[in-house]
C-alpha cells in the first residue's frame, strides 16, 4: 500500500483493499491455479445432527464469501 513495494498473498487477505482500489494486482498471469476449502469431519455418512448444521453452515458462509471468489 502507499507504493511501498510488491508481495505475494492470499486474495482473500487483501480482497477489502482491492474492492476500495488501494491495491492493485500485478502479475496476476503468474498466479498459481486456486485451491479449493474443504470442509472436513470426521464422521461417516451418518453424521450427528450437530455436525451437520456446522457443516452446512460453513458451507452455505464460504460460498456466501466473495474474497473467496476474487478474480479482477
Amino acid at each position: 500500500m502507499a507504493g511501498r513495494g510488491i508481495t505475494r498473498v492470499l486474495s482473500y487477505m487483501i480482497a477489502p483493499q482491492l474492492e476500495l482500489g488501494e491495491l492493485e494486482l500485478v502479475l496476476d498471469e503468474t498466479a498459481p491455479p486456486a485451491v479449493p476449502v474443504h470442509v472436513v469431519h470426521k464422521e461417516p455418512d451418518n453424521a450427528s445432527a450437530r455436525i451437520r448444521a456446522i457443516v452446512d453452515f460453513l458451507v452455505k458462509q464460504l460460498r456466501r464469501e466473495p474474497s473467496l471468489n476474487y478474480r479482477s
